[in-house]
């Protein structure tokens, strides 16, 4: 991994985090997204990396920074909604987590995507009930 940082730009870097936080490798992912100068996506993959290794309260302030320097009028924040419900699902807030799925409704332009985040909050909601 250290072989790559001295010759990749700051965006390929990032995505060299993504894709560490996607083959589940969450300590190499927080390395090289930890060199990275704060922005909304290296907070929100770190924010996924935290809570793939089980840091749920780590993970929630990086998506809390996320959320703060994406802004409010964005077409990605019903992603970062979405990644916070997890967080928040994960640390047994289940109230707000379904409250961020839904404004992740409110808040997505349609297509495949929201139909995705429907079903979630039908599935979390659901859960709620059973408790």
């Amino acid at each position: 991994m250290d072989e790559f940082c001295g010759i990749l730009d700051a965006f390929e870097t990032q995505t060299l985090g993504k894709l560490y936080v996607e083959m589940e490798r969450f300590d190499d992912a927080r390395q090289v997204l930890g060199e990275l100068k704060a922005n909304p996506w290296v907070s929100y993959w770190l924010a996924k990396a935290d809570l793939g290794s089980g840091n749920p309260t780590e993970a929630l302030s990086q998506i809390e920074s996320a959320l703060l320097l994406l802004g409010d009028k964005t077409k990605y924040r019903s992603s970062f909604l979405a990644l916070r419900s997890d967080i928040r699902w994960a640390l047994e807030a289940r109230n707000h987590a379904i409250e961020d799925i839904r404004e992740a409704v409110r808040e997505c332009e349609g297509g495949k995507y929201r139909v995705e985040l429907e079903e979630r909050l039908r599935r979390l909601e659901a859960s709620v009930s059973q408790l």
